[in-house]
């Protein structure tokens, strides 16, 4: 009896401890997978924090026209009048006139833009003694995408 329970006493031992391995490597995979999550959710915070213009991508040269339609209809939603549009990338400049409503009604606007752009100048003149009409000059800067370089012929 006592060579039985001789090889028992390991036996049970090696068994337990084989138990509390894949508890513990369990519990591990747990945790990982939970850090895991939580880096995920950090950078979605992160990137939420951002403002559009660095969240978006870069914008290919191809789709300038299409962010000048967007910033276009921006400024006719907010009621403000276009005096000048310049277009020069990776900048582009505005002229507009109107109401103080109506100006800061295409400000708010622009940050929104699912677009790379910023404004980089302004400069907010008031057209009447008491300020009713303003005039707004804009810079807004554009993150265009880099040109792929072409390869050079040997």
């Amino acid at each position: 009896m006592n060579a039985r329970l001789a090889w028992l006493i390991p036996l049970v031992v090696l068994t337990l401890g084989g138990v509390w391995i894949q508890t513990s490597w369990a519990r591990y995979q747990r945790l990982v997978a939970e850090a895991q999550a939580l880096e995920a959710r950090r950078d979605a915070l992160s990137a939420a924090l951002l403002p559009p213009a660095q969240r978006a991508r870069p914008l290919p040269p191809a789709r300038l026209n299409e962010l000048y339609h967007v910033i276009l209809q921006t400024l006719e939603a907010s009621g403000a009048t276009l005096n000048a549009f310049t277009p020069s990338p990776p900048q582009l400049h505005l002229t507009l006139e109107g109401t103080y409503p109506e100006v800061v009604r295409f400000l708010e606007a622009l940050p929104t833009l699912d677009y790379p752009v910023w404004v980089e100048r302004y400069t907010l003149t008031p057209l009447t003694p008491r300020g009713d009409r303003l005039t707004l000059e804009l810079e807004l800067g554009v993150r265009l995408e880099d040109a792929p370089l072409e390869e050079e012929e040997p």
